[in-house]
């Protein structure tokens, strides 16, 4: 095999290794994080410092993407079978307050998971954090673990305002 193959080969394998770590350790962070112990909950507004990380990870094709939203910077990153792509956005004080107040009324730091009942193979995750001074909210979904029923709706509204964030300030920069 030529050197130049190996070492693209080598490139391309390393870049879906990290991608599939970047996914476990998210999915991992949010199985082990909780609400805010002190009972307080989300903030009405946008807190400096406060940040929100938005996962999917396509189950056995190797394609995923991640939004990213703080006040200080703003994302959306993919990979699609090695090709990377990723755009930086900025959203305004209101932008952000609406989103923490979102987030706030759907109860995003009460979504829990529970097991389902039965392994589905081949099935993408999706994973949100929220991040806020020295507290943690997660939820997510993957191949072994899936929403409450209940708890489904918040988190589809949550993962499609996010998604809507994306796409308005992507048509903005087009």
């Amino acid at each position: 095999m030529h050197p130049e193959s190996v070492t693209n080969l080598k490139t391309k394998h390393m870049k879906t290794i990290r991608t599939f770590l970047k996914l476990t350790f998210l999915t991992m962070g949010v199985l082990l994080t909780t609400a805010d112990s002190n009972g307080q909950g989300i903030p009405s507004a946008w807190q400096p410092g406060m940040k929100i990380t938005m996962t999917y990870g396509g189950g056995m094709r190797p394609f995923s993407d991640t939004v990213f939203i703080s006040d200080a910077v703003c994302y959306y990153s993919a990979s699609d079978e090695g090709k990377l792509s990723r755009f930086e956005f900025t959203l305004t004080q209101k932008e952000l307050d609406g989103l923490a107040l979102f987030l706030r009324q759907r109860k995003f730091d009460k979504i829990r998971e529970g097991a389902k009942p039965t392994f589905t193979y081949d099935k993408g995750s999706t994973s949100i954090l929220l991040q806020w001074g020295d507290h943690f909210a997660g939820a997510g979904t993957s191949a072994s673990l899936e929403l409450e029923d209940k708890q489904k709706e918040d988190f589809d509204a949550v993962r499609n305002y996010l998604d809507q964030l994306v796409a308005s300030h992507s048509k903005r920069k087009n």
